[in-house]
C-alpha cells in the first residue's frame, strides 16, 4: 500500500482536493484496518469529500466516539482543526485522532486515519 494511515493523514491534511489515486489509496488502506468501514464496498474517493460521509464512516469504526471541530468556514482561506476521543465527557481523554487543514471533510478523514492507526487490533 506504500504510505501508512498516519502519512496517509498527513498527506492530505493541507489538501484542497483529493485526486481518485490517492483516494483509492485511502479506501483500500481504510478497508484493510476496518472491515467495517465499507461492508457494501460502495466508497468511492469523491465521497470521501463529503463531510457528512466521512462523518458516517467515522461513526462505522468508532462508534460513539466524540468528534470536536472548530474552524473557519471559508472555501479560500478555510483551517478547520478536528478531533476524536473516545469520550466527549472526561477532560483527560486521550485525544487519538487531530486533523488539521482548510477543508473540513479531509480535516474529518485526516483525524478518523490517525485515530485507525492508533485503535488497537482486535
Amino acid at each position: 500500500m506504500g504510505n501508512t494511515l498516519r502519512e496517509m493523514a498527513d498527506n492530505i491534511e493541507d489538501a484542497t482536493m483529493l485526486d481518485a489515486e490517492r483516494g483509492e489509496e485511502i479506501i483500500a488502506a481504510l478497508r484493510a484496518a476496518a472491515p467495517e468501514i465499507d461492508p457494501q464496498g460502495t466508497l468511492t474517493p469523491d465521497r470521501l469529500l463529503s463531510t457528512d460521509m466521512v462523518t458516517d464512516l467515522i461513526d462505522r469504526v468508532l462508534p460513539g466516539w466524540a468528534i470536536s471541530m472548530e474552524g473557519t468556514a471559508s472555501r479560500s482561506h478555510g483551517h478547520w482543526t478536528c478531533t476524536l476521543r473516545m469520550s466527549g465527557v472526561r477532560d483527560n481523554d486521550a485525544y487519538l485522532g487531530v486533523g488539521h487543514g482548510p477543508r473540513l471533510p479531509l480535516v474529518l478523514l485526516a483525524a478518523l486515519l490517525k485515530a485507525t492507526a492508533a485503535r488497537p487490533a482486535d
